[in-house]
Parts: C-alpha cells; sequence; structure tokens
C-alpha cells in the first residue's frame, strides 16, 4: 500500500521519497511513501466499516517513513507533530510497539474516510519480484511535517505532479515506473 500525500485538499503538491541506494529493489528512485501490508496490520482491519489491511498498511507505512500519522481522536482531531509522535514513531519503528499499540496508546483510531483510492498497479509477469500495490490519496493533517529519517528512505521533498513528470523527462528525477503511471 502507497499514498500520494497532498499538503492539503485543492494542492497541487505531492509528497514524494528518495529510496536509499542500497535498497536492492528501486535502490535510489523516487516514489510514494508506502510498503507491505504486514501480519500485525489484521489487528487494525475493520471490514464492516470499510478499513481494509491495505488502508491499515498504508496508514502505518506513511507513519513510519515519515512521522504523518493518519489516525484522529474520538473527536475527529488530528495529532501534532512533536516530541510524542516522534517517540511513538520511534517504538513503532524499533519493534518495542506495534501499530495498534501505538493507537491505543495514543487513543487514535484509522478512518478509511481520510484515504482516497488512487487505484490498484500490479508488477509485469516479466517482473523478478512480484507484488500488487494499492495507491491511495490522502491530505497532510494539520499540525503534522513529514520528515524522513535516514535508513531505508534517503530524502523526501514537496513536488507537483507536473513538475516531477517535466524532471523525469529531462533526466532530472528517477522515478519508479508506478509512480508515472499514477502522475500521469
Amino acid at each position: 500500500a502507497s499514498v500520494l500525500l497532498t499538503r492539503g485538499p485543492g494542492s497541487n503538491d505531492i509528497y514524494f521519497v528518495r529510496r536509499a541506494d542500497i535498497l536492492r529493489f528501486f535502490g535510489g528512485f523516487v516514489a510514494f511513501p508506502g510498503g507491505k501490508v504486514a501480519n500485525e496490520d489484521a489487528a487494525l482491519v475493520r471490514p464492516a466499516a470499510g478499513l481494509s489491511p491495505c488502508h491499515v498498511a498504508a496508514c502505518r507505512e506513511l507513519f513510519e517513513e515519515s512521522g504523518v500519522l493518519l489516525a484522529r481522536d474520538t473527536s475527529g482531531r488530528w495529532p501534532f507533530s512533536g516530541p510524542e509522535l516522534v517517540q511513538a514513531r520511534r517504538q513503532l519503528n524499533t519493534g518495542e510497539v506495534s501499530f495498534a499499540e501505538l493507537l491505543a496508546h495514543l487513543k487514535l483510531v484509522l478512518s478509511p474516510h481520510d484515504l482516497l483510492s488512487a487505484g490498484t498497479l500490479v508488477t509485469p509477469p516479466f517482473s523478478p519480484i512480484r507484488f500488487a500495490t494499492e495507491f491511495f490519496v490522502a491530505s497532510l493533517p494539520p499540525g503534522q511535517t513529514p520528515e524522513i529519517w535516514p535508513g531505508e528512505l534517503a530524502d523526501g521533498f514537496w513536488h507537483s505532479a507536473e513538475g516531477a513528470l517535466r524532471a523525469w523527462a529531462t533526466g532530472d528525477l528517477l522515478l519508479t515506473p508506478p509512480t508515472v503511471t499514477l502522475l500521469e
């Protein structure tokens, strides 16, 4: 699952991440935050509410990779970036807590309404690594700021879809094929 994070409703800016050069799959390429559905994601799935494993994985991966948490309290308020979210992210990334435990501790819940489906792409049959990725569009919650911690990712930045495609066409930005497809 992957998230096209915009600066807010009506914004043309999308948050991109550059994968670390050392990664076996698309190392050095620019993509959207995201990753695999994990077994632990099942604890948060609520089919009756429309919350699928991909919704959960998209929210978890976005938080792990950028520190942006698409979860709200029971009154609908978003958490703000700050020491509490930094600590929660660190604990999640080191495996000290699960995503379900983190959300319970912060008294936050996930909602499928915060993620708009942008479709699913499947790698072609000739690819040595096969996967299907569900893509979502979400807005940056007010009071939150993305931050990349070095490791799996090397950088994060805002860019318009049009600008990213122009930079890709001139060879100034190395985009993954699914990223190009979604931006087009």
